[in-house]
């Protein structure tokens, strides 16, 4: 329809690879039936603009230090209304709460108290997101890892790198008996249930957020340590599995922040793409890390929604320590309409998609008084922000839905959807699953994800040509 004189050259070439691409899946996938629910509805121009989403609602928040591309918001423990709370968490925006720990139990719990506490100093950490040819011992006892610097480390002076983080897993305990983590090799039987009541016994629900999730606080620690500071020290980008939103205070030493939301997606995708460090090997279109990074210090909070790729790194050169819990109210449930789509078709998103299938059956068989009595799901229903639903806001929701999964059923081969029901309510974790596979599936895993992956870079790249990225 229009010439490559009407557009200018970047733009017409991105273009021109979605053409292509879509051409490609539609031979690809010819025979499958589509339903009339996925040709009413545009599932491409559905997702508002990413420069549109996070910065035009950002300059209602006064809590600004400066306005930068993609802002991460700041605010101070006493300045954060409960209000303004829900809302950050319902539009899954990542936001910093300084001074937050000044007030909490853990106040006190720096790197002296973890190297002599009588709990903790014996605590096994796992060495986490290590390289191959990493000098670190794997399981560490926090004395020493909260006694160390990057001027006392070998593999820091010899490589000029950082150290990997290691991770105590409390909140393993609760879900498995003693002879089941007894035979788990990233289990540590350090990692008891009286160190576990001991920290549940120092949670407390900030006064901005709502006191029903304390239970989900005390069902959810989880430590991170580093012995030093450096380039590389931290945990690798990755996306975590769990559908709750996520808090992490900082208690000792320093942490850069680096996050963002996942990238749209133009295929669905049965494979994870966010594992430890994944992204690093996978050439993108853009840079995944849009907004502004979080430097936190001692009493610092950063908060996040799910399906937000995040990395740490360790700032200045000693020991720091850090607690992360997640809680589920309220729910992320304005972002997780918006961008719908691209969360529908990530295969590391899988825990949410019962919990959208779950709004939309809701929505189906509630009537409108109700609705509008359900904060989760009005705000999940409602598209133009103005408090109320409407009956073309449900619908347009509820037929965006039943869109993406006919478009699941229509792309993803059938092979993958009726063997393994792929795409549907399973996917492959790793290259470790897929080598599980027999040959048939993994070539027929493969062969989809290398199509969907270029889908995604043609149709991204089509977003940058148009200022939408």
């Amino acid at each position: 329809m229009f010439g490559p004189e009407l557009l200018d050259a970047a733009m017409f070439a991105a273009r021109l690879r979605v053409f292509c691409c879509c051409v490609l899946l539609h031979c690809y996938s010819c025979g499958e039936a589509k339903s009339e629910n996925a040709k009413n509805v545009d599932i491409r121009s559905w997702e508002p603009a990413e420069t549109q989403y996070w910065l035009h609602d950002a300059r209602s928040f006064q809590a600004l230090d400066k306005m930068g591309a993609f802002p991460i918001l700041n605010f101070t423990r006493d300045s954060l209304r409960p209000e303004t709370f829900d809302r950050l968490v319902q539009e899954g925006r990542p936001f910093v709460v300084r001074g937050l720990g000044k007030a909490h139990p853990m106040k006190n719990w720096d790197c002296d108290f973890f190297r002599h506490q009588d709990l903790f100093r014996n605590v096994q950490g796992r060495r986490e997101y290590a390289d191959t040819a990493s000098q670190q011992p794997q399981w560490m006892p926090l004395h020493n890892i909260m006694s160390s610097s990057m001027v006392d480390l070998p593999e820091a002076k010899k490589t000029g790198a950082g150290t990997s983080p290691y991770y105590v897993g409390i909140k393993d305990v609760q879900y498995r008996s003693p002879h089941e983590l007894s035979l788990d090799s990233h289990y540590s039987p350090t990692w008891t249930r009286e160190l576990l009541e001991f920290v549940q016994n120092h949670t407390v629900v900030p006064e901005f957020m709502r006191g029903n999730n304390m239970r989900s606080l005390r069902d959810t620690p989880e430590f991170w340590f580093v012995q030093g500071g450096g380039e590389s020290t931290g945990a690798k980008a990755h996306v975590d599995v769990h559908p709750e939103s996520t808090w992490s205070l900082q208690l000792c030493g320093e942490k850069r922040w680096r996050v963002a939301a996942i990238s749209p997606r133009a295929a669905p995708h049965v494979m994870k793409l966010y594992q430890d460090g994944q992204i690093y090997n996978r050439s993108e279109h853009r840079s995944w890390n849009l907004f502004e990074d979080a430097v936190l210090f001692p009493g610092d909070a950063l908060f996040f929604g799910p399906a937000f790729i995040h990395q740490t790194l360790s700032e200045g050169v000693g020991p720091a320590a850090s607690i992360t819990w997640q809680f589920d109210d309220p729910m992320p449930a304005n972002f997780m309409r918006a961008f719908m789509p691209r969360l529908r078709f990530t295969a590391d998103c899988h825990a949410l998609w019962p919990r959208m299938q779950h709004l939309v059956q809701w929505a189906q068989r509630t009537d409108m008084q109700k609705i509008q009595q359900s904060s989760d799901l009005c705000v999940f229903l409602d598209m133009d922000g103005d408090g109320s639903v409407t009956e073309s806001e449900r619908t347009a929701v509820v037929s965006l839905w039943k869109a993406l999964i006919s478009e699941v059923k229509a792309k993803v081969p059938r092979i993958l959807r009726q063997r393994m029901q792929l795409g549907l309510e399973a996917v492959v974790e790793d290259q470790h699953e897929l080598a599980d596979l027999p040959k048939k599936l993994r070539d027929a895993v493969q062969q989809w994800e290398i199509m969907a992956l270029q889908l995604d870079a043609a149709v991204e790249s089509d977003f940058s040509a148009r200022g939408e990225l």
